[in-house]
């Protein structure tokens, strides 16, 4: 479902009430949408326009809207700091429990099943065509995973070559998974 909504500035109203009266609209319609009674401020790259760090509180139908500073919409991890470490860490936790459940069950079955197997479950990013603004050591974590992953389910050795290993496996590098998942977006 899709909503727009138009904002005009009525003469003689002011331009902040304009907009006061368009945030409580989007605020309602999104609240009803979703049933949820919470709202983000999200704070603007240039600092020099930040006008107030305190908002007033917002009610509707006689229930307060509570402000918070991260939530989970859509399995996407969104926060007011517009970086995308939160949901690259999610992902990071996430293969690492998917890989140990698959490790821990299929522990003795054959390496071509183990391999279907960890393409079906271990290699869906879907959230790393969204990634945008990161920090270098969460993706370098993620990377870390993935090899550990590999090496642990299928029962290489710690300091097993990384490039022997995939090449033996037909799997692709990280940063080759990660770039197909955006470019299939």
């Amino acid at each position: 479902m899709q909503t727009i909504l138009y904002c005009w500035l009525h003469p003689g109203e002011h331009c902040s009430n304009c907009l006061i009266n368009c945030m409580l609209q989007l605020v309602t319609l999104i609240c009803a949408a979703t049933a949820r009674k919470l709202s983000m401020i999200f704070s603007p790259k240039c600092r020099s326009k930040i006008i107030t760090y305190q908002f007033p509180n917002i009610t509707i139908n006689n229930e307060q809207i509570s402000f918070v500073n991260e939530f989970k919409y859509l399995g996407h991890i969104l926060n007011n700091s517009q970086l995308d470490d939160a949901d690259i860490y999610r992902e990071w936790r996430n293969l690492f429990s998917r890989c140990n459940m698959l490790a821990r069950r299929f522990y003795s079955w054959s390496v071509a099943v183990k391999l279907r197997l960890f393409k079906s479950f271990c290699l869906c990013f879907y959230d790393a065509a969204l990634w945008d603004n990161f920090t270098a050591g969460s993706l370098d974590k993620l990377r870390s995973a993935y090899v550990k992953c590999i090496k642990e389910f299928f029962a290489y050795a710690k300091y097993y070559n990384v490039t022997t290993m995939l090449t033996e496996l037909n799997l692709q590098k990280f940063d080759t998974v990660i770039d197909k998942c955006r470019s299939n977006f």
